[in-house]
């Protein structure tokens, strides 16, 4: 994937995580705390400067994202250049979950693309 970098970008309505940029073979991970009303949703966008891109939930406070996706209240994500990965804790297996966009070339503002 391009540099060998990867931009991970996470969020929810309450809090922005910040870019960070993950060398090839490297972990990310984050914490936080589930709201009392199951309201809680984080994403995150993955780039691959001029490769690739994905924006997608990584956390949803609903059962069946929690219980039938993730198998449990810790969600295990992985990309790799065939898609991105979530891992299945009841089945102790990886399933692929998205493909990845194409991203425009460096020199154009996504933003831009939409309109």
């Amino acid at each position: 994937m391009g540099d060998g970098v990867l931009n991970v970008h996470c969020r929810s309505d309450n809090d922005d995580l910040g870019l960070v940029r993950l060398p090839v073979h490297s972990n990310y991970t984050h914490n936080f705390r589930t709201q009392m009303f199951r309201t809680t949703l984080y994403y995150c966008e993955l780039t691959a400067p001029g490769f690739v891109q994905k924006t997608f939930d990584t956390f949803k406070d609903v059962i069946e994202f929690v219980d039938n996706e993730c198998g449990g209240r810790h969600c295990f994500w992985k990309a790799t250049d065939e898609g991105i990965f979530l891992y299945q804790i009841q089945k102790k297996q990886y399933f692929k979950k998205y493909d990845w966009d194409n991203a425009p070339p460096d020199d154009e503002d996504p933003k831009e693309l939409d309109e």
